[in-house]
């Protein structure tokens, strides 16, 4: 019984472990969003536990990687990826707006994408809206490599304070181990000078009654020459 509830908790404790670690999700919704050109269908994703710092900086990186200019305007807080090679999407170069938005702990990317003469929906561009969804998935997959990169610093720094923990316990423990054999080496002295007086003791019983039985001669030897004495004197 023992063995299983033992065995329950370490289940339990590793499954609280695991419910730290993030599970890779993605998502993307549409919606109408204002812009610096006004408003338009944009793709939105979410992250609840991502910074916009974090959003911001894999944006930068990952737009770079589409040959476009990018630039940031910070009045309007949008980057705007000038004539980005997205084939998949239009043999013609793509113009990419993108706004990074704090909401609590997480943060939204919104994105638009203009083809020429209109920006990208679902509903008027089925063919060539998956493509925008991919180069959102890979995004997305960049941010998620971040954030596990971010997650295992914290938890390498937590392991770094329950090592200096667990040093602190071991030194405790070696020195309550010490402090116990010190006290078990002085009991055992202790003991040997118990026994060692507890021999004195006996040894002293036996010449207490030595004496004893000395001195009960003695008084007899004592009161018979007090006896001749007196008989003396009555002669």
């Amino acid at each position: 019984m023992k063995n299983l509830l033992l065995i329950v908790t370490l289940l339990a404790f590793q499954t609280g472990l695991l419910a730290q670690v993030p599970e890779f999700t993605f998502k993307v919704t549409e919606e109408t969003r204002s812009m610096s050109k006004g408003s338009a269908n944009a793709l939105v994703v979410s992250w609840p536990k991502a910074s916009a710092k974090t959003i911001a900086k894999n944006w930068k990186s990952y737009a770079k990687k589409y040959k476009g200019k990018l630039s940031y305007d910070r009045k309007q807080g949008e980057y705007f990826l000038d004539n980005a090679e997205l084939k998949e999407m239009s043999e013609n170069m793509v113009d990419v707006r993108a706004k990074i938005n704090q909401k609590g702990d997480g943060t939204e990317l919104v994105v638009w994408f203009n083809l020429g003469v209109t920006y990208l929906s679902s509903k008027d561009h089925p063919e060539r809206y998956p493509a925008a969804e991919k180069f959102l998935r890979k995004f997305d997959l960049m941010v998620y490599a971040e954030l596990m990169k971010e997650q295992l610093k914290i938890e390498e720094k937590k392991l770094k304070i329950m090592n200096k923990e667990l040093k602190k316990i071991e030194r405790a423990q070696k020195k309550e181990e010490r402090r116990i054999e010190k006290e078990k080496k002085a009991i055992e002295k202790a003991q040997k000078s118990i026994d060692e007086s507890q021999k004195v003791i006996e040894e002293q019983n036996e010449a207490k009654e030595k004496q004893a039985s000395e001195m009960e001669y003695q008084n007899q030897l004592i009161d018979k020459i007090n006896a001749k004495i007196k008989e003396a004197k009555k002669k």
